[in-house]
């Protein structure tokens, strides 16, 4: 079978061999069935790896080891800015209709950030237990008390200090900073309106990302119950639920001037260029790894991708006749055809909510103007 080099010696960089270190020159079979997908970043079955490596059933650990691995495979062919388009535009689908739904994709973008920006996760914990140990025995007050006032000042500067660490950072990764401006950039070539831009922007910038620093510091003893305080404090700030808790709705209207701040962060993170030859990611460029994984639990695939794309691998790894060659190229012919099919209903499905939204709001106007008018609305009475 054709080989084809996909990984060259790389220059010393964070996490990979120093130039003293031997590196392993390694050839990937450009015909196998993953390197030939994954290369070309075919929706449906990348999507199906994708989903079923980093499932819900696993846990934190396992699926962060996963998307690492996912994203060694895709440093390793030189195809890592391409990937990350293609998780931006997938989690914009997947949440289109329920922006609160679990995405793989949300995963490795949040992994990521992770791994660029570890620098400041280091530092906002050791700030986190100097701050916190004069907070501790603190409770939040659902009803109003002599003493929640002057309690839920002291948690407002906490909350202040860790959102305006993050925002005042001033070694971001370029990588992350291309994420924050590539999502915007997609979100606003598909018409979405800025009040959902800013809610998406909020979940990637501030949401997903301390969602992280939770998992990694609820395995410090000495700061479980600082960090569920702390997050705590970021849910309820960016709920958009109404509640009747006192120290909830205290917040809220405490941490409006934080809140036009975070809103003023994310809105200039837009439109950002970015040398994209220059991204680095500090992960081992394994992509053996991604393979020997698929290989052996290539079956496992069935459910996260269609039936047309399954047949495919199953061809493949089945290793069946001499009209294997010749069946493959009519799957896929139908497969990539199945996916523009996919894709264009989806366009107009955008569409048509779009202009049911439209409709809507010229039917409040026009409801508006006769109010005005002092004339009765004939569609009320029907």
């Amino acid at each position: 079978m054709k080989k084809t080099a996909l990984w060259k010696k790389q220059s010393k960089s964070p996490g990979l061999p120093s130039s003293g270190q031997s590196m392993e020159f390694e050839e990937f079979d450009e015909e196998d069935i993953w390197v030939d997908c994954l290369s070309t970043l075919n929706s449906d079955i990348t999507s199906g790896v994708i989903s079923y490596l980093l499932r819900q059933s696993l846990t934190e650990e396992e699926r962060e080891k996963n998307s690492q691995m996912i994203l060694g495979f895709f440093k390793q062919i030189d195809k890592l800015p391409e990937f990350i388009n293609f998780c931006i535009e997938r989690d914009y689908f997947i949440k289109l209709d329920a922006p609160t739904i679990y995405s793989p994709f949300t995963s490795i973008i949040v992994s990521i950030v992770n791994i660029c920006d570890q620098e400041l996760f280091l530092e906002l914990q050791q700030a986190l237990i100097k701050k916190c140990g004069k907070l501790k025995g603190i409770e939040l007050d659902e009803e109003k008390k002599s003493s929640s006032e002057k309690t839920l000042k002291k948690l407002k500067e906490l909350l202040v200090y860790f959102v305006e660490s993050w925002m005042n950072y001033k070694n971001f990764s370029p990588l992350v900073i291309d994420i924050w401006s590539q999502t915007q950039e997609l979100l606003i070539s598909k018409g979405v309106d800025q009040t959902t831009i800013d809610k998406t922007m909020t979940r990637i910038i501030f949401l997903s990302p301390f969602n992280s620093f939770v998992s990694c510091w609820k395995s410090q003893v000495e700061t479980v119950d600082a960090v569920i305080l702390l997050s705590k404090l970021l849910q309820s700030l960016l709920s958009p639920i109404p509640t009747q808790s006192y120290w909830k709705n205290w917040m809220k209207d405490n941490c409006k001037d934080l809140l036009e701040k975070m809103t003023k962060f994310m809105r200039s993170k837009k439109g950002i260029t970015i040398q994209r030859r220059n991204f680095d990611l500090n992960v081992v460029p394994n992509g053996s790894l991604l393979i020997e994984s698929l290989n052996k639990d290539w079956k496992e695939l069935k459910d996260y991708i269609s039936p047309e794309g399954f047949h495919l691998v199953e061809i493949h790894m089945q290793e069946q006749t001499e009209l294997k060659v010749k069946a493959l190229l009519i799957i896929r012919e139908l497969n990539n055809l199945r996916v523009t099919t996919f894709n264009e209903n989806q366009m107009y499905l955008q569409k048509m909510s779009q202009m049911k939204m439209r409709i809507k709001d010229l039917y409040e106007e026009r409801r508006y103007l006769k109010q005005l008018l002092g004339e009765d609305d004939d569609d009320e009475k029907q």
